[in-house]
Order: C-alpha cells, then structure tokens, then sequence
C-alpha cells in the first residue's frame, strides 16, 4: 500500500501536505508511513491510504460539465440590441431580473466582437477604481485623478475611432451589474460617451433604472442621455430553457425536458446548477437512464 501511495502522489504532483490533510492523518504521520518510519497502527493507516485511493480515482474519473454557450432566442436578442447600440453609438441600458444569462451574453459578444470592451464591476467600486479597470483594459496608465483617467479614456476612445474604418469604427463598453455603481461611476461613463462618441452599456437588474434616475428623478441630465433600451424581464423563455437543457443533456425526450423546464422556474442560472446535478449523478450511477426520477433527485439538492 505504502509504494502505491508513492506512486500516486509522484504521478499526481499531489503534495504530502494536501493528502495527508484528504486522509485525515497528521502530515507527520504521514511522513513517517511513507518513509517506513511510521510505529502507529501500520493496519490502520493501510486503510486510510486505501480509501483515500479509491475517493482519488473516483475523483479522477468523475468530469464535471462545461456547460456550454447556447444561442437561444433571447440570447440571440440580446446580441442584436448590442450591435445596435453599438451601430449607433448612443448609451443604452439592459436589464432584467437575476439569473437570466446577462453575463454569460456579455462574454459571448465580447469574445466575438474585438471592438467590445467588458467590465465587470465588483461590489464596492467607486468611479475611480471604475475607471482605472477601464484603463487596464485599454493598457493606458492608471495613475491619476478622476478628471486625469477620464480625459485619458476619452482621448484614447477617441483616437480609436478615428483611426478605424467606419465599418470597423464600432467600439462599445460592456459594463456588467451596473446597479452595483454609484452615481459619480455612472456620471463619468455618460461623460465618456459623451466626449467620445462611443456606444457604452449599461447592463444589470431593475435597480439600474431607477440609479439612473434617482429616487426623485434627481438625476434627468444622466437620464435623459439613455437612447436605447432592453428589458429582459424577470424569466427566460420556456423555449429558451429547453434549447439549453436539450443541448447539455443531449436528449429530445420531451417529459424529461418539460421536468426540467418547470424546475428552472425561468432560471437559466437555476437551470445550470440542475444541470450539473444531473450530470453528476448520471455519471456515479452508470446504469441509470436520465428520466424524470434523476430530475426529481437532483432538484432535492436545490435551494428554493
């Protein structure tokens, strides 16, 4: 047992630390097993290095699902109102309740669209770090006030786009859980699109409306710069939760979609973790066929 614990830990690049923590021995312990120095219950540690094996090769060969980009009709909508607002150069908002894939849309665009800047704000951002993140992206120094890094990203905008085609001239800022900045944040973006010319999205929940018009419509110059708009609502399609769930789980079976459709709850987020759920234990039970019973067990595992 000692030599096939050997061998594991040389052809996993596993640490002696991490194991002996996954065994639940002191690393001592195990030091002195591996060694041949060990005077404790030899027996004893021969089943713990066992079972850590089996839980290892089990771990190994368990693979968890990459759940992939699927182009739903929503999806497909979303796309297109960046394109536009894109297009047209004008500052527009997306939002719609949490958990419908706005994220997973941003990054799909970006990733096709190189004229596409994503930011992803964290909680917490002021303007300044805001702008710093933008930065960073455009690889413009960070150093500065707020005046200094606005003026840097208007200028390099703006360079940019004079110096591209007019067909290729398109450049957009994704800005991702919007809600989550405060008002100075929101005012410097107006200001880069309004210096700049470049399109700039504001994408997150219902909040973002009303931070963008103040709580007594306080804010109407910030407001009132908003030319376009998309409302996702608060739940995804049902047409488009069976076209993720039939792509990942490669089946047309229509009770077994339908099971899943109505546990989402026009979740795409709820959808995936089900989804994963699913596919685990699909893969620890072999012989198991995927039916409504292996959604009803997954779903016990949800929080509702």
């Amino acid at each position: 047992m000692i030599e096939q614990l050997r061998q594991f830990l040389e052809t996993s690049g596993m640490s002696q630390n991490k194991a002996a923590d996954r065994m639940g021995v002191s690393r001592s312990a195990l030091s002195g097993y591996l060694n041949g120095k060990y005077d404790g219950d030899i027996a004893g540690m021969d089943k713990k290095a066992a079972l850590f094996l089996e839980q290892e090769g089990d771990r190994a060969e368990l693979k968890k699902l990459d759940i992939p980009y699927v182009e739903t009709g929503t999806a497909k909508k979303m796309k297109g109102w960046l394109g536009l607002a894109a297009w047209l150069g004008q500052l527009g908002i997306v939002y719609g309740g949490a958990g419908l894939g706005k994220t997973t849309v941003l990054k799909q665009y970006a990733a096709t669209n190189p004229l596409a800047l994503l930011i992803e704000p964290d909680t917490g951002y002021t303007a300044k770090v805001l702008l710093q993140e933008i930065c960073h992206a455009l690889d413009l120094s960070e150093r500065g006030n707020i005046h200094e890094l606005t003026e840097r990203i208007i200028n390099c905008l703006k360079r940019d786009k004079k110096n591209r085609s007019p067909r290729d001239a398109h450049r957009i800022l994704l800005i991702d859980e919007a809600e989550q900045l405060p008002t100075r944040a929101l005012e410097s973006l107006r200001r880069i699109h309004d210096k700049s010319g470049v399109a700039v999205a504001l994408v997150g929940m219902p909040k973002l409306l009303l931070n963008l018009k103040g709580p007594n419509s306080e804010f109407k110059q910030l407001f009132s710069r908003v030319s376009v708009k998309m409302e996702l609502g608060e739940m995804l399609p049902e047409t488009d939760l069976k076209q993720i769930a039939a792509a990942v789980l490669k089946t047309n079976d229509e009770a077994v979609l339908q099971k899943v459709v109505k546990t989402a709850k026009g979740n795409a987020r709820k959808l995936s973790k089900l989804l994963l759920i699913v596919d685990y234990l699909l893969q620890v039970n072999p012989d198991v066929d995927l039916d409504d019973d292996v959604i009803e067990h997954a779903e016990t595992y949800l929080i509702h």
